[in-house]
C-alpha cells in the first residue's frame, strides 16, 4: 500500500526522503495513538503541506492508513504501533525506488 502512495513521486527518490516519510508516518501514528481526531490530523496536513498538492495527497493517504489501524491504551502497544507504521511506510518508499 505504501508503494501505491509514494510510487511516482519525486520526493520518494532517495533514502533521505524515505526516512522523512517514515518520520512523518510515525508522527501521524503517534497522534492517532494519542487520540487526536482524524479531522485535526487532516487539518494539520493542510497547514503543513498546503502549497504542495502532491505531498498533501500522499500525506492524507498516510493519515487515512494510520486511522485504519487500531488505537491502543497501553504505552507498550502504542510504541509498537508507531514503529510498525514507520517501518511500513519506509519499506513501501524504498520498494518504490526499485
Amino acid at each position: 500500500m505504501a508503494c501505491v502512495l509514494l510510487c511516482g513521486f519525486s520526493f520518494a527518490d532517495d533514502d533521505k526522503n524515505c526516512r522523512e516519510w517514515s518520520k512523518t508516518a510515525g508522527s501521524i501514528m503517534a497522534a492517532r495513538q494519542a487520540n487526536i481526531s482524524l479531522y485535526k490530523n487532516l487539518e494539520v496536513v493542510e497547514e503543513v503541506y498546503g502549497k504542495d498538492e502532491k505531498a498533501v495527497k500522499a500525506v492524507k493517504k498516510i493519515v487515512l492508513m494510520a486511522y485504519e489501524q487500531p488505537q491502543f491504551s497501553l504505552e507498550e502497544y502504542q510504541s509498537k504501533a508507531i514503529v510498525d507504521f514507520e517501518n511500513k511506510i519506509m519499506l513501501g518508499c524504498m520498494k518504490a525506488k526499485m
